[in-house]
């Protein structure tokens, strides 16, 4: 039995990365407002939680599946 996967990401690249990989996924934005100011933890503390809350949300919509969450800091 296989899993539904949701990206829970509208880059292109992470869209592109899974189909290379062979993985179906069915793509789903967030609704969130990413945080952009570091706090305590630095950049990846930042990203973290950024993705967290990305999939936390998505996964409201589903009641099954697996939801990969991410995000990205660029200097």
């Amino acid at each position: 039995m296989s899993r539904r996967i949701i990206l829970a990401s509208r880059s292109e690249a992470r869209r592109q990365l899974l189909k290379k990989m062979g993985v179906k996924f069915t793509v789903a934005s967030s609704g969130i407002k990413e945080r952009h100011l570091l706090g305590r933890g630095g950049c990846a503390r930042l990203v973290v939680d950024n993705a967290k809350e990305k999939a936390l949300d998505v996964a409201k919509r589903y009641r099954s599946g697996v939801v990969i969450g991410a995000d990205t800091v660029v200097f």
